[in-house]
């Protein structure tokens, strides 16, 4: 489906739940389309981001991510996931850091599982 203005908001709940359902070619196209009507939707950049880090492609995703924060988005979540693409990247230190402000953010993602 193609995405406007009027049905960005419907996209992305569809996006959304294709995602959690792991129709991850049919998320990433609709971010996409979001992405090239509102190139600053931070959920759009983060869903993309971690479509990206799923296909391997830990760098791309690392990027978007980290536009999504630079766009305003603070939660602890955002940190983990940067962790979890930095260690795929290799990036230990970066990830390090990221988990750390996670749990400052949030504690409870210091709770073992």
């Amino acid at each position: 489906p193609l995405v406007t203005r009027d049905n960005l908001g419907a996209a992305m709940q569809a996006a959304v739940r294709y995602h959690r359902e792991g129709g991850l070619r049919e998320a990433e196209a609709l971010y996409r389309q979001v992405l090239a009507l509102a190139p600053e939707h931070v959920p759009a950049l983060s869903g993309l981001g971690m479509i990206e880090h799923a296909g391997g492609r830990h760098e791309g995703a690392r990027e978007l991510v980290l536009r999504a924060m630079a766009l305003g988005a603070a939660e602890a979540g955002y940190f983990m996931n940067l962790g979890a693409i930095c260690v795929a990247a290799g990036r230990d230190a970066e990830a390090e850091t990221a988990f750390r402000e996670a749990i400052a953010r949030d504690p409870r993602y210091g709770d073992p599982y």
